[in-house]
Parts: structure tokens; C-alpha cells; sequence
């Protein structure tokens, strides 16, 4: 139960990381009509409507943040091998995209899989070094290794 309520805790916190940085944006370096609405439809809770706004759009344009935005709405859902398969199918699309390592890197978290964590954390700040949100999340997974000196100095720099 514990473990259940831990991982909605954090599938909660992905969602809204998405919709506060909106970072999908950052890709076409203008504002997406369809990231919109898909974050519409997530602040109202309508996670079907979201999931139907991003499959429609990945059908005619498979773009990379379309995926990491979808895996982030089976995170939500709770489908964690979907998610999954979205995060990897964005990376492999664009492994230039933050969001897709740092998505990926929350989902390994969340599941415990704290290495792989902390290197997809390292793969967004390569593309975007001044990431708050890569370095935060990378601290806290450093702190739950018991690597206190490298976790506060990521929260350092997320500061």
C-alpha cells in the first residue's frame, strides 16, 4: 500500500513538472497548440481527452515530445510500462529532448532503479545544463543513495 501511494506521489509530481515548465514548448521554440491542449485537458483531469489529443497528433506527426508528453499521461494513469515505451520511442525519435530523459529518469526512479535514474538525469543536463529540474530531481535520487555531497550540489545548482 505504502509503495502504491508513493509511486501516485510521484506520478503526481511528473505531471506537474510537466505543466509548470511546459519544457515541450522549448522544441519548437514556440507555443504547440497541441501541448496545449493536452495540458488543458490534464489541469481539468480529463486524462482521456489528453491521451486522445496526443494519439491524434502523433498520427500525423510523430514528433518526440508528443511521446514524452504521452508517456507522462500513462504515468499519471498508472501504465508504467507504457509510459515507458513512450520515453524511449521520444529519446530514440530525439535524443536531444530534455524532457524525455528527465521523464525517463523520474519513471526509473519511482521504481527504484536509482542508477539509471541519475545517468538519464545526466543525459537531459547535457542538453540543457541549466535545468533546474534535472538537477533537483538528480539530487534527490543522489540523496536517496545516501551521496550526500553530490545531492547538494545538484541542489545547488538548481537553485
Amino acid at each position: 500500500m505504502k509503495a502504491r501511494v508513493s509511486l501516485q506521489c510521484c506520478a503526481a509530481i511528473v505531471a506537474a513538472a510537466l505543466l509548470a515548465s511546459d519544457a515541450g514548448c522549448a522544441e519548437s521554440g514556440k507555443s504547440d497548440p497541441v501541448l496545449a491542449a493536452a495540458n488543458a485537458a490534464l489541469v481539468a483531469g480529463d486524462l482521456p481527452k489528453a491521451l486522445a489529443t496526443l494519439d491524434e497528433a502523433i498520427a500525423q506527426a510523430p514528433r518526440a515530445i508528443y511521446h514524452a508528453r504521452r508517456g507522462a499521461v500513462f504515468v499519471q494513469q498508472g501504465k508504467f510500462e507504457r509510459a515507458q515505451e513512450e520515453f524511449d520511442r521520444a529519446i530514440k525519435l530525439d535524443p536531444r529532448l530534455p524532457e524525455a530523459w528527465i521523464n525517463r529518469g523520474n519513471l526509473a526512479a519511482m521504481r527504484g532503479q536509482l542508477d539509471t535514474a541519475v545517468a538519464d538525469f545526466g543525459k537531459a543536463l547535457a542538453q540543457a545544463p541549466k535545468s533546474a529540474e534535472a538537477y533537483a530531481n538528480r539530487g534527490s535520487v543522489r540523496r536517496r543513495q545516501g551521496k550526500f555531497r553530490e545531492a547538494l550540489a545538484d541542489f545547488k545548482r538548481a537553485l
